[in-house]
């Protein structure tokens, strides 16, 4: 490592992506991402997120971590912070609550999560149901996550339901079900579904998604998705093309569910 790098990485002012190539593998002397080719050991910025750096490892495989970040205050709502001007792909609260900082109530014993407002400066003792913090209030909760029906209501970090719907007796087949405030039951709105990361993929559909095409499976229920590279060209499709007839991958942008 190059020892100018050292006092950087020791602040956290530069994310230095490293390859963790494993003890046997075959050597390449390139990558292929994002529509280019990358020598081993090149370094580049993400072309699609300036704010990720990657470097094109010996195994073949590009790998990105996101640039670090100043340890900065962020204890306030997302709609008050702004851009570090000397790093704008940093973020820290913004002048008028980094003043109000010092008067915002003490919240180190809450038994809960700490939330904050989207417009505020100091943040309450909430609590986290479902995947979903919610503030410190009295009142009933009702979303789509806890519709009125299920009695939820958010307390000094406490979570409490007089009328939690139970798991059905047959297990749903979906990755995104919902309690159904009319009945108070757990339903599949959108039928059989699958998730690849935080994408929902619905029955018969083909989505693209990053430089892959992903799709649910048929038969039975598979909460996650089955992935293909979209459009990738490499060793095993050139001999194909050259020995067998085989056609060259598709574009597949225009790719859409199944009538």
């Amino acid at each position: 490592m190059e020892k100018w790098l050292l006092p950087l990485l020791m602040f956290g002012q530069l994310a230095y992506v490293f390859c963790s190539d494993p003890l046997t593998f075959k050597q390449h002397t390139h990558c292929k991402k994002y529509g280019n080719i990358y020598d081993v050991n090149d370094r580049f910025t993400h072309p699609e997120d300036s704010c990720k750096e990657c470097v094109c490892c010996k195994t073949g495989k590009v790998k990105c971590k996101k640039k670090a970040c100043p340890n900065v205050n962020l204890d306030c709502g997302i709609n008050r912070r702004e851009d570090i001007a000397s790093n704008e792909c940093c973020q820290q609260c913004d002048a008028a609550c980094l003043a109000e900082a010092p008067n915002c109530p003490d919240l180190s014993g809450c038994p809960g999560i700490i939330h904050f407002a989207p417009d505020a400066c100091c943040g309450t003792c909430g609590s986290k149901s479902r995947g979903v913090v919610y503030p410190s209030s009295n009142e009933i909760i009702d979303d789509e996550v806890h519709p009125a029906c299920e009695q939820c209501k958010s307390l000094n970090g406490v979570f409490t339901c007089e009328n939690e719907a139970p798991c059905p007796e047959n297990k749903l087949q979906c990755v995104d079900g919902k309690v159904m405030n009319s009945t108070c039951t757990w339903e599949c709105p959108n039928g059989k579904t699958c998730k690849v990361g935080s994408e929902v993929i619905h029955p018969g559909e083909y989505k693209k998604i990053g430089e892959r095409i992903c799709t649910c499976v048929k038969d039975g229920f598979f909460p996650h998705g089955i992935c293909a590279n979209a459009g990738h060209w490499g060793e095993i499709e050139e001999a194909l093309a050259a020995n067998m007839c085989v056609k060259r991958p598709s574009d597949f942008s225009t790719w859409s569910p199944n009538p």
